[in-house]
């Protein structure tokens, strides 16, 4: 009877053991299943937030080596060297990734992946590269609720001879669906068309200040980067 009881109670701590076992078992699953979704959850946040403006995390980087003012100023990503760099010493040594930096009368080239800046200069400090006396001024201000949209227009066209990019601001609201091309003069912008196809104003919307360029872009939330 004695050996019997030992038996059923040495049975009965085995089972013990092996309860405990797969207790723990699951709670390690369970934990490393919450770590691996917590993990997930982190880097996708992390992702959508670059994703949505990188221009924030490359100017915290950049404003440590420019001694600039601590607001953001207009940030633009180069994707087009080649263009530019034909028509552009400043590109000279940029390449695909680097940003652009406007601040007032000034811009800086800023590569991340060597956390370092490659020029600083203003856009005319070039004879190859100051406008034509029969170019075109064009000040460009974004409308739309996307930061760094003037800078990427202003990237795109400076390369054009025909035109002199001359302001890159931001425009009274960010609610503008569609955006204007709005005529100060009569200069010829028919080749304006080789871009995009926009309806032709000469009335200035009531909210924003005058301007002394030829043409005035004011980007919508219609515009899409090329």
């Amino acid at each position: 009877m004695l050996r019997k009881t030992e038996k059923i109670t040495g049975e009965l701590a085995s089972w013990k053991w092996v309860l405990l076992s797969v207790l723990l078992s699951l709670l390690l699953i369970s934990v490393s299943v919450q770590y691996f979704r917590t993990r997930t959850i982190v880097n996708e946040l992390r992702g959508s937030k670059m994703g949505m403006d990188r221009s924030l995390v490359v100017w915290a980087e950049a404003r440590k080596i420019l001694d600039w003012p601590l607001d953001k100023p207009m940030i633009v990503e180069v994707s087009t060297v080649n263009n530019l760099q034909t028509h552009q010493p400043f590109f000279k040594a940029a390449i695909n990734g680097d940003w652009l930096i406007f601040n007032s009368d000034q811009v800086a080239l800023y590569r991340p992946s060597e956390h370092k800046i490659i020029n600083v200069g203003s856009w005319y400090v070039d004879n190859a590269i100051l406008p034509k006396d029969n170019s075109v001024s064009v000040e460009i201000r974004n409308g739309s609720e996307k930061t760094g949209r003037a800078g990427d227009l202003a990237t795109l066209w400076q390369a054009d001879s025909r035109l002199r990019i001359v302001g890159i601001n931001n425009a009274a609201t960010t609610t503008y669906q569609n955006s204007l091309v709005i005529k100060n003069n009569k200069s010829d912008i028919s080749f304006l068309d080789e871009y995009w196809q926009r309806a032709v104003t000469t009335t200035m919307p009531a909210m924003e200040s005058s301007s002394t360029a030829d043409i005035l872009i004011i980007l919508g939330n219609d515009y899409v980067k090329k």
